[in-house]
């Protein structure tokens, strides 16, 4: 329920921000979501309140006011590269990011140690839209410095072993596995990151 004095959500302004959710770096998403509303008439939103919303919309990865423009997390710092969050989680993962603390219970990725990543692994990053790169890096000479490297042809893709009542199966990637068993990809994700369950069965990386 909207509070008293704030005018509800639209369908126009919810489909807005569906349809640029992913595609757009969250920073450019909010002022051209602003600069939309204000050209037909709509509320004024502050960037709070986008925030909130675009949450709501993607509630497996919550919006921290702790990352802002200095700070990501790792879905936001993905959405912005216009990549998917597994380029961003295996340098995690290999501990060549390091995320830091920066509020009780939350870690976020500073951003010069983003852009130290994409610079030193310019290879894993040169599929990025310019665009998405100057986000991060905001200068126009990294941004061809990195897009003059041959992108790596190394996938991202990593097989996917499900435990399942019936037995065990093996897929090639979570999309497949996900198709197969008419779940969300994310769930899966999730659930391998929580070592839980999705859709009932367990899963793990091979």
């Amino acid at each position: 329920m909207e509070k008293k004095g704030r005018a509800a959500w639209s369908s126009e302004e919810i489909e807005y921000l569906a349809d640029n959710l992913g595609t757009t770096p969250f920073p450019l998403l909010i002022k051209s979501f602003k600069k939309w509303a204000t050209k037909n008439s709509f509320p004024t939103r502050t960037t709070t309140a986008i925030e909130v919303q675009i949450h709501r919309m993607t509630s497996h990865s919550p919006l921290s006011r702790k990352c802002t423009e200095d700070n990501f997390t790792v879905y936001e710092l993905a959405r912005g590269l216009g990549v998917h969050m597994d380029r961003v989680r295996v340098f995690v993962r290999n501990g060549k990011l390091k995320p830091r603390k920066v509020a009780r219970n939350q870690n976020a990725v500073k951003r010069k140690d983003a852009i130290a990543l994409v610079l030193s692994n310019p290879s894993y990053f040169a599929n990025c839209d310019r665009d998405n790169l100057f986000w991060l890096l905001e200068n126009d000479e990294l941004v061809e410095k990195v897009k003059s490297v041959k992108p790596s042809t190394r996938g991202f893709r990593r097989a996917v072993r499900c435990y399942a009542p019936d037995g065990i199966r093996v897929y090639s990637g979570v999309k497949e596995a996900a198709r197969a068993n008419f779940v969300s990809h994310h769930c899966i994700t999730e659930a391998i990151a929580r070592n839980g369950k999705s859709a009932g069965m367990k899963w793990e990386w091979c």
